[in-house]
């Protein structure tokens, strides 16, 4: 009997000790593929030249773009920057700053010495018309796009191009393309270029 009892803390210390490897019934291959080997396989097989290119930078857009019309005719007028604060502004120590309702114009306290121009890409007389002036090559211009591909108008002006959002087509007041903005005193000044015939 002491044998028997000593037998079965023999066999259940080694169970203990092999865990898992201890096996009973009928066994079988596993048949499930290592879900790493199958991820590498899949990367192996995937045609990802044809999936890089089926990424189109150019196909971008932003959401909040507006498409402005053509000039009909040659015009300036001034935009007033003046900014009126909407709540009260607080430094880091919780002091009032600004009370809600205050009303400040930037244009006294910085110098803005940059010239936006904003043309629709789509327009090829639009872009034509900028290459051909005097602003391309200036640094201090930024150039503006309502519509069309910024990527493609960069590579052929030469020179970084932006997209027109909203918030600025409407802190300048804009109403049609091409316009040239540039600061005049306390305003912004907005002049419409005016461009014969339609697009071709």
């Amino acid at each position: 009997m002491k044998h028997l009892l000593f037998a079965a803390i023999i066999i259940a210390h080694t169970c203990n000790a092999i865990g898992s490897e201890i096996v009973t019934g009928m066994t079988y291959q596993i048949s499930e593929r290592d879900a790493l080997e199958e991820l590498e396989e899949r990367v192996q097989k995937a045609d990802w030249k044809k999936h890089i290119q089926s990424i189109k930078p150019n196909k971008y857009r932003p959401s909040n773009l507006i498409e402005l019309p053509r000039a009909r005719g040659a015009s300036k007028f001034l935009v007033d920057m003046s900014y009126t604060v909407e709540s009260d502004i607080l430094n880091n120590k919780g002091e009032l700053l600004y009370p809600k309702g205050y009303t400040f114009n930037p244009l006294d306290f910085i110098s803005f010495e940059k010239t936006l121009v904003v043309i629709n890409g789509d327009d090829p007389k639009q872009v034509r018309w900028f290459k051909s002036s005097s602003l391309k090559n200036k640094i201090n211009v930024s150039l503006f796009l309502t519509q069309g591909d910024a990527i493609s108008t960069s590579k052929d002006l030469a020179r970084p191009v932006y997209y027109a959002t909203k918030p600025l087509v409407a802190r300048f007041q804009l109403r049609s393309v091409p316009s040239v903005v540039k600061a005049s005193g306390r305003c912004m000044e907005v002049e419409e270029i005016f461009i014969n015939g339609g697009k071709d």
